[in-house]
């Protein structure tokens, strides 16, 4: 890598100047690459200029409004008036460029200013950069005069004529030429940097005297593939016009050119200077002329304008008038026919009844006749069976009788014939409808019970007690018999035990549910007498609460230490996910959706949700109606449940909308239903055969006109606010987002009928890597510009089934969508028979999406290695970089496992995209791994430490610190890890939008079936690869918007630390890990607690640097190898026993 600028204490600018379409953002991105900062709100890419401008648009804006003071924008050739940089309005420019100096490049030593306007400003820069104390360097871009024109021409929606164009060329040449005079300078042609830019930034830096800071193989790569050919769209032959005009900006051309090639060439300079005399003398003369038409022009221009918008504005209205009396004519019509038929048929029913009921009066009045005499005769009867002597003596046998006659009458009779004894028979009474035996678990989980049509709880009383069944997920029958020997030895059923006497005995009914502590958190069971396990199970959701107290168990595994004892107590405390929609916000990545029957704390967040909808449809209820919103909806013989969607998006509150009705070559009525509304917002499109959902939607899209866009399957519904809050979500000032979401009611039956239930309430923060391994965002819920298509395309054709989570996956590969808590969109489930969900086949789609997904193939990239799970690893598709890379040190702690740490190391050097340096530090491997760190020693950028002893993760760590570069940053990684491409790139790009950060942290993915990804998020599907660094074990996620989150950073509380970035600020401010109190795990929390206590900065997820995690291969061999180090280092995690080692080694 060549040596960095030169030390000194004054900042350096770099000028870029050249006529606008000269190459001047080429050239621009090139010196950046080399390692020059560059703004920090840039002029976003165009058409006109794909690859982006690299200009500021803070400055362009600042510099038109400079231009503006003295009557000119960017595209006049009159001249500025002469010294008019000591004006008044260029001195009160002065400060504001100062200003805008401090904020953009107050920290930097070396950067570079790039905008056209520069050519005609430099005056007023050169006294603004002395006064921000900067030396001041210039390479003015020169391309042929009559490609610059054609290129203005082409331009789209800001053309200029040719022969504008060849005298703005001329304009700015001439004066940049001029004013850069006396400066350090070098004129290059835009030809030479597409033929040979090495040699072309060779001779920059040797002409201005500057070294680049980035002259390593990376930049190289990088300009490589940012620089060529296609940067040409214009080329002009050899000839040219030849009027005067042409003649004098041939001179001019040349004239540069050979300053170009001999920068002392006097003569060029005086025909330079001749031609600028010439050139300001013609335009004086015809100024006046100019200035006339430029005024009559803007003033056309302003009427033209107006009279267009009042006509679009009265077109507008009389739309909207036309359609709100068709509307209600239309609507009163219906109201009035369907009036009259209501009155109808309530007048037939009333009449229908009368004569039913008369007849029944009637009837009853003969059946209370006949009955009068057949009591009295029964009474008499009666009385002289009572009298008798035989009814005395049979007395007792009529009472057993009764019983036995309500057994086999009752509810009891299936028991008596399964020959249950009077003990099981009363057990079976309490236990029926306790609310503690849970009839579908047992059946689910012991099918030999359901496949031989067993009575589940007769089963778990007369066998599952002794075979230790489960009763419910929160009953551990043999854990209850074991902690308590006195239910054992009474030979009572433990579960009717825990029913009628553990629960006032203050007995748990499993290690992971506390009795008491849930009667303290729940003091109305007390007085209500209400069970508090049948309470649980009722209102808890009792899968998540089972994963918190088993994940909490499991930490044993992984760090051993006392807690067997504590387990079996029953004394842990369950942590509910959320209870409010803060929390649930916040752990809503391991939740996804609420479900009915809705828990308190669930109908809090619904209520929340509720709240958040009225409070955004006020906010944005004066909206102006001016974008354009069409709504995509295919359909396929669904005439039947069609209208109901259809009129959901016509009641909508935000009314400038169009609703295109894609029928898919169905064969029904519902053109009729359409055409029935009467509204001329519905566009109906009808295809000539059967195509799918993904070719009717992209056939809706090519006729859309709206510039935002969203969808409605015609079995659904929106809610009526659903277009003005989505639609005002991304019109806020500052949105940096394209697309937005709500929350989504599931709904199981039909819509139109009125006997829907609400099954669930779907809703969950956005987070890339989890909605790679399973979708939670319908398409119904989703809103976007337009633009996204032209950029990621519609919908694959390709597909049948998942359609919308392939298309979610493309338009949320580079910038996320907004997250908006309001239910505003409904999805039903089992309207129409023909749902993709029911007729298509999941698996080729499946395989189209992991096709999208795994495109970059990691394996591919990484031959040669023999270890499972490598086939299925792959990189993302787009990855960051940063404006400005950062020197990192890349520290990786090794233990044994060589097939993995080679793995590691090449992957490091295959996928790094920034300058680094390797450090390993092995602790007392065998010696095949340490012959490999041996030879890998003698390499350039490779250090390595040898260990006579293993003295732990984080003993190795500091040193592996202490060796770094003192100047650079740290990242610290497992040697059982797998880095993709841009990994380090996407890590350092975080400190572009977050300087101050304290900790950065990547994707930890884990390979397919890989057991502790449920863990750590319980609702991922563990056949596909999952990230879990956010994860419910750790209980991390404390923001999800620590930013403006398109990019989708969260702030964590903490992350396992195998795969870290730490910058220098932070090492400088806390040092290196606490290896005494955590010789190898603990350390990581410890440093994250310093990091956000002690330092005060946060620690920032990043979605977009993705690693791979075998999950600690080197763990499980020092177990299998040295009981005792594994014990004292992972049990007991005591540093005394490792300075022991360190003791004896020295």
């Amino acid at each position: 890598m060549a040596e960095s600028t030169r030390e000194s204490d004054q900042a350096t600018a770099v000028l870029v100047l050249g006529m606008h379409r000269s190459g001047t953002s080429a050239l621009s991105r090139a010196l950046n690459l080399r390692g020059l900062d560059i703004a920090s709100r840039l002029v976003p890419a165009s058409e006109n200029n794909r690859t982006g401008f690299w200009e500021s648009e803070e400055l362009v804006a600042l510099q038109d409004e400079l231009l503006g003071q003295f009557g000119q924008r960017w595209y006049d050739f009159l001249p500025l008036p002469e010294t008019w940089w000591q004006t008044a309005p260029a001195e009160a420019f002065r400060q504001r460029l100062l200003d805008y100096l401090e904020r953009d490049f107050g920290q930097s030593r070396l950067f570079l200013i790039k905008d056209p306007r520069l050519c005609r400003l430099l005056p007023l820069w050169r006294a603004v950069l002395a006064d921000f104390g900067a030396r001041v360097r210039v390479v003015l871009m020169l391309r042929d005069p009559w490609e610059v024109a054609a290129s203005l021409a082409a331009r789209k929606g800001m053309s200029l004529p040719t022969a504008h164009g060849l005298q703005l060329w001329l304009r700015y040449s001439l004066e940049a030429e001029r004013h850069s005079r006396g400066l350090p300078r070098c004129l290059v042609t835009y030809d030479e940097l597409l033929a040979d830019w090495p040699a072309t930034l060779k001779r920059i830096a040797r002409q201005v005297d500057l070294s680049w800071p980035c002259d390593d193989l990376e930049s190289q790569r990088m300009i490589d593939e940012f620089l060529s050919v296609r940067h040409r769209h214009q080329r002009v032959g050899a000839e040219r016009p030849g009027d005067g005009c042409s003649a004098s900006i041939q001179q001019a051309h040349d004239a540069l050119t050979g300053l170009a090639s001999d920068p002392d060439a006097v003569d060029h300079r005086q025909v330079l200077d001749e031609l600028l005399a010439r050139t300001d003398a013609a335009m004086a003369a015809i100024a006046p002329l100019l200035a006339g038409y430029e005024q009559r022009y803007q003033e056309s221009d302003r009427c033209y304008r107006h009279e267009q918008e009042v006509r679009r504005e009265l077109a507008r209205q009389l739309t909207v008038s036309r359609d709100e009396i068709r509307q209600m004519e239309f609507h009163h019509q219906q109201t009035v026919d369907r009036l009259k038929e209501q009155q109808l048929q309530q007048r037939r029913a009333l009449e229908e009844r009368i004569t039913d009921l008369r007849q029944s009066l009637n009837q009853s009045r003969r059946d209370v006749e006949a009955g009068k005499g057949e009591r009295k005769k029964l009474e008499l009867e009666l009385q002289a069976m009572v009298g008798s002597q035989s009814w005395k003596v049979t007395a007792p046998l009529r009472s057993c009788g009764d019983w036995l006659l309500g057994l086999r009458r009752g509810r009891f009779s299936s028991l008596a014939r399964l020959g249950l004894n009077l003990k099981e028979l009363e057990c079976y009474r309490h236990l029926l409808d306790s609310g503690i035996f849970d009839r579908t678990h047992y059946l689910d989980s012991y099918p030999d019970v359901r496949e031989a049509g067993l009575n589940p709880l007769v089963h778990f009383i007369r066998k599952g007690t002794a075979e230790g069944y489960l009763p419910n997920p929160l009953f551990e029958t043999e854990w209850y018999l074991e902690t308590y020997p006195d239910v054992a030895e009474s030979g009572i059923n433990p579960l009717l035990h825990y029913f009628i006497h553990g629960v006032t005995e203050g007995r748990n009914p499993s290690p992971y549910f506390d009795t008491l502590d849930y009667l303290e958190r729940h003091p109305e069971l007390r007085k209500s007498g209400v069970n508090p396990l049948a309470h649980c199970l009722a209102h808890e959701d009792v899968a998540a609460y089972l994963l918190v107290k088993k994940s909490a168990a499991s930490e044993s595994v992984e760090k051993p230490g006392p807690q067997p004892a504590a387990r079996a107590s029953g004394m842990q405390r369950p942590r509910p996910l959320f209870h409010d929609f803060s929390s649930y916000e916040r752990n809503s990545l391991f939740i996804l959706k609420l479900e009915a029957p809705f828990s308190e704390e669930a109908k809090r967040v619904i209520g929340h949700m509720s709240g958040v909808r009225r409070h955004l449809a006020r906010h944005y209820a004066d909206m102006p109606e001016t974008a354009l919103v069409s709504i995509i909806m295919p359909t396929y013989q669904r005439s039947a449940c069609i209208g109901t969607a259809v009129r959901s998006a016509l009641t909508q509150t935000y009314r400038n909308f169009e609703l295109i009705v894609i029928d898919d070559g169905g064969e029904d009525d519902t053109a009729a239903v359409l055409a029935a509304f009467a509204d001329l917002r519905i566009r109906y499109f009808r295809l000539e055969r059967n195509s799918g959902a993904a070719a009717a939607r992209n056939y809706g899209l090519k006729q859309a006109r709206g510039e935002y866009v969203t969808y409605l399957d015609s079995d659904n519904t929106m809610e009526p606010d659903f277009l003005r809050i989505l639609l005002g979500e991304l019109l806020v000032e500052n949105n940096a987002f394209d697309m937005a979401y709500c929350a989504q009611n599931i709904m199981v039956g039909d819509a139109g009928s009125g006997t829907a239930r609400l099954e669930a309430v779907r809703y969950a923060s956005f987070c890339r890597p989890v909605i790679e391994n399973r979708n939670y965002i319908d398409l119904g819920a989703l809103l976007h510009r337009r633009t996204l298509i032209e950029r990621f395309g519609g919908f694959n054709e390709r597909m049948q089934r998942l359609i919308d989570w392939e298309f979610l996956l493309r338009l949320s590969e580079q910038q996320y969508p907004k997250p908006v808590p309001c239910i505003l969109s409904s999805y039903y489930h089992d309207v129409a028979n023909n749902q993709i969900t029911k007729l298509k086949s999941w698996r080729r789609a499946l395989a189209h999406l992991d096709g999208y997904l795994a495109e970059r193939g990691v394996a591919d990239q990484l031959p040669g290695h023999a270890i499972p799970g490598l086939d299925s690893m792959y990189s993302l598709r787009f990855s960051p970089t940063p404006r400005r890379t950062r020197k990192v040190s890349i520290i990786i702690p090794s233990f044994e496992c060589l097939d993995y740490l080679r793995l590691c190391i090449e992957s490091v050097n295959r996928f790094t995209n920034v300058p680094f340096e390797l450090i390993i530090v092995d602790n007392a491997s065998a010696r095949s791994v340490r012959d490999f760190l041996a030879d890998l020693d003698r390499r350039d950028g490779v250090t390595v430490i040898q260990n006579e002893e293993n003295y732990g993760f984080t003993y190795a760590v500091n040193q592996g610190i202490a060796r770094a570069d003192p100047d650079g940053d740290v990242i610290l990684l497992n040697n059982d890890a797998v880095v993709t491409e841009g990994w380090a790139g996407a890590l350092q790009q975080v400190f572009d939008d977050l300087p101050e950060v304290g900790l950065v942290i990547p994707r930890q993915v884990l390979p397919p079936h890989t057991p502790t990804i449920e863990i750590h998020n319980p609702i991922s599907n563990v056949r596909r690869e999952m990230d879990v660094n956010l994860s419910v074990h750790h209980d991390n996620i404390l923001n999800t918007r620590p930013h403006d989150n398109s990019n989708g950073f969260f702030e964590l509380s903490f992350a396992p630390f195998f795969c870290v970035y730490i910058p220098r600020h932070t090492l400088e401010a806390i040092g290196p890990l606490d290896f005494e109190n955590a010789p190898h795990y603990r350390s990581d929390r410890l440093y994250c607690e310093a990091v956000r206590q002690i330092a005060g900065r946060k620690i920032i997820y990043t979605p977009h640097a993705k690693v791979y995690h075998f999950l600690q291969r080197a763990t499980s061999t020092l177990r299998e190898a040295d009981a005792g180090s594994f014990d004292g280092m992972f049990v007991r995690n005591d540093w005394l026993e490792v300075k022991k080692r360190i003791a004896n080694a020295d």
